[in-house]
């Protein structure tokens, strides 16, 4: 976590605010915290790399689909299932039109996907 922030400290004075590589370290620091159970810190993260994505990302790009389906996981994990399924069937979609099926991140998100069906309405 500590070289994730550094990072981002760096990347903050010497980057513009909707550089990629921003988006990029919010979401690893995003990931960081939801992996530690900092379900609200890692939410706020992940949603402003989401909301950021746009403006210098493709929205079908790896890095795009990586902040949906980490939010999406979120989610899941807090039992937002009608929100998470939205964002996994975005990263899933991504991800299978930029990356071969093989790619593990194609399995995983058909897979988070798939584990949603039947678990909601919110």
């Amino acid at each position: 976590m500590d070289a994730a922030l550094k990072a981002e400290s760096i990347f903050r004075k010497s980057l513009p605010a909707d550089h990629p590589d921003l988006a990029r370290t919010e979401t690893i620091i995003g990931q960081i915290l939801t992996t530690q159970g900092r379900y609200a810190e890692a939410e706020q993260r992940l949603r402003h790399a989401l909301a950021t994505r746009p403006a210098r990302l493709a929205r079908g790009s790896p890095h795009s689909a990586a902040v949906a389906y980490s939010l999406g996981m979120l989610l899941e994990h807090t039992r937002r299932f009608a929100e998470a399924e939205s964002l996994l069937a975005e990263a899933s979609r991504s991800y299978r039109t930029v990356l071969a099926p093989t790619d593990p991140r194609v399995g995983a998100s058909e897979r988070a996907l798939q584990s949603l069906e039947g678990r909601h309405p919110d």
